[in-house]
């Protein structure tokens, strides 16, 4: 080191868990944390564990992807509902009302799937919100809707409950091991 000119940088070399460039001088990586002159034990350990939330990682992303399906699912399910009291209201005031409401709400579910992809968390909650929201108001407006396709209801809304416990644990292991 005594040979090295007073300003010159470091000699650069690789992290062996993130590839990141790292200073010859650093301990542990800035980027992930990887003890650079841990014993080789140690440095095997942390990347055996990053290997493992890496792959941990992608099962939860697997529930993210169903919970993005199901709010696809609810977005076509609404416009085809919407479209069908269309024709079976049309003679009422306001088959064309609940049409423009049904797509509108579909448009809304379509756009909160394609957010779901790169804001998992956000836009499951407020895919869920909203569909529960139209669960009440559906409830309210005739109690006997409670028990009408209750089975999918309950189906969708897991999906999105895992969907979202997923992505809250896929960003916390994100940030923890930089992923």
């Amino acid at each position: 080191m005594e040979n090295l000119i007073p300003g010159t940088p470091l000699p650069v070399i690789q992290c062996q868990a993130c590839y990141s460039t790292v200073q010859e001088d650093d301990d542990f990586c800035p980027n992930c944390g990887f003890p650079l002159k841990a014993p080789a034990e140690e440095r095997e350990a942390f990347i055996n564990n990053r290997n493992l939330k890496a792959f941990e990682l992608t099962e939860m992303q697997k529930q993210i992807k169903k919970a993005s399906n199901s709010i696809f699912l609810i977005g076509g399910f609404t416009a085809v509902l919407g479209i069908i009291l269309y024709f079976v209201n049309s003679d009422a005031d306001n088959s064309v009302a609940l049409l423009l409401v049904n797509l509108v709400l579909a448009v809304i579910f379509t756009g909160l799937g394609f957010w779901c992809q790169k804001q998992p968390v956000a836009a499951i909650i407020c895919a869920l919100s909203l569909y529960i929201i139209l669960w009440v108001i559906t409830i309210i407006e005739n109690p006997v809707n409670i028990a009408k396709g209750i089975i999918i209801k309950i189906v969708i809304i897991s999906y999105l409950i895992k969907g979202l416990t997923s992505a809250f644990e896929a960003q916390k292991i994100k940030k923890a091991h930089n992923l």
